[in-house]
């Protein structure tokens, strides 16, 4: 077998992705971590040192897994009743029409442009003829915009027509 590899303070710390003063503060707050003073000279083992530290990655997150003794079972329970009823609290509003479904809205927002898209694109073949014979350009943007005009009041009024809807739903229930 081959003999252990030693490395300064910087190349250890390059290697546990570490500042040099982490390393330092390993040595004093970790009795285990590897290391050996040769004179004022303090060298690192990297094969020892790599697994030190992968010991104490896996340890940290384990501990951090485990759940704590003061909450254990009681604060788990708490915080699945307090989940219940922020559960149950969102129901009600959905019930009550306070909050609307993401789902829903989407839905209803590509069903509304879906018919703006439909009407716009039967203005050309509905006024197309309104424009034959027509003299001027202002005469041409007057006839135009009383068009985009009519279109607007029947897309106004289906929106109208929609909220009317709703109204009867809720009153229903």
């Amino acid at each position: 077998m081959a003999a252990e590899r030693y490395v300064g303070r910087k190349e250890i710390a390059d290697l546990l992705g570490v500042s040099q003063r982490t390393i330092t503060s390993y040595i004093q707050k970790h009795s285990d971590f590897p290391s050996k003073l040769d004179g004022k000279d303090r060298s690192f083992p990297v094969r020892l040192c790599l697994e030190w530290k992968e010991r104490r990655v896996v340890s940290e997150a384990v501990s951090s897994m485990a759940p704590t003794e003061e909450g254990g079972l009681a604060d788990a329970e708490r915080r699945q009743a307090i989940a219940n009823a922020g559960l149950a609290e969102h129901k009600l509003a959905l019930a009550r029409r306070q909050v609307v479904d993401v789902a829903v809205a989407a839905r209803e927002f590509r069903n509304t442009l879906s018919r703006i898209r439909s009407r716009l694109q039967a203005v050309p073949g509905e006024h197309a003829p309104q424009l034959l014979n027509l003299r001027t350009i202002a005469e041409a943007h007057h006839k135009l915009q009383a068009m985009v005009d009519q279109v607007l009041e029947e897309l106004q009024d289906a929106v109208a027509d929609g909220e009317e809807d709703d109204d009867l739903e809720s009153a229903e229930e």
